[in-house]
């Protein structure tokens, strides 16, 4: 039995701040990714729980008209407080935190705890049948994830579409679980062709 997962980072959200909603832009990402989405046999929705995360998988969910759930394992390894940090000191403690995986920053978590988190999530949905399943949540979590899971190799081969830390909004990263081998085969990372034919003008 396999399970594969579909890792949708949330759409473009208002602001940098903590827990802003997502733009106008950021909706219609969420609405092309669902309208690519509807092709594969999609049976389930899983989302972090925060703003920008809920209203991605909402909207997908209603195009999908398939069940969405809260999983606060999927939250982001940071988020930036401004009354704490100025933005300049947080991306510096962030891209510290994405070369040294195993460094306990001032905030948040290290990579590869954050790393470790979604795995754990990820885990508890392959076990039963076959499935296909969304995953919304962050560009930093999902990059961690897929470094503490995919060999450096594997990754590697798609060097053109991930360099670590660029997960981009609504990109795509197919991923399969096979259960009899117990590993994560990576299928595509960072897809995002479908959208390309996003009208801005509306």
């Amino acid at each position: 039995m396999n399970t594969v997962f579909y890792l949708v980072r949330h759409g473009e959200k208002n602001d940098v701040k903590d827990n802003g909603p997502l733009t106008i832009l950021g909706k219609k990402q969420a609405k092309h990714t669902a309208l690519y989405l509807s092709h594969y046999p999609i049976q389930q929705i899983v989302t972090s729980p925060k703003v920008r995360t809920k209203q991605t998988a909402e909207i997908i969910g209603n195009i999908l008209q398939v069940p969405i759930t809260v999983e606060s394992l999927l939250e982001e390894r940071a988020e930036w407080r401004h009354e704490e940090y100025d933005l300049e000191h947080f991306l510096a403690i962030w891209k510290k935190a994405s070369s040294h995986r195993h460094w306990s920053p001032p905030v948040g978590q290290s990579s590869y705890q954050a790393g470790k988190r979604m795995e754990k999530a990820v885990h508890n949905l392959c076990r039963g049948l076959d499935k296909h399943v969304i995953i919304v949540s962050h560009g930093g979590t999902i990059s961690d994830f897929l470094r503490n899971t995919i060999p450096s190799s594997d990754l590697t081969l798609f060097k053109r579409y991930f360099d670590d830390v660029s997960i981009l909004e609504c990109s795509i990263t197919i991923i399969e679980y096979k259960q009899e081998e117990e590993k994560f085969i990576l299928r595509t990372v960072n897809f995002t062709d479908h959208l390309s034919k996003i009208d801005l003008s509306k």
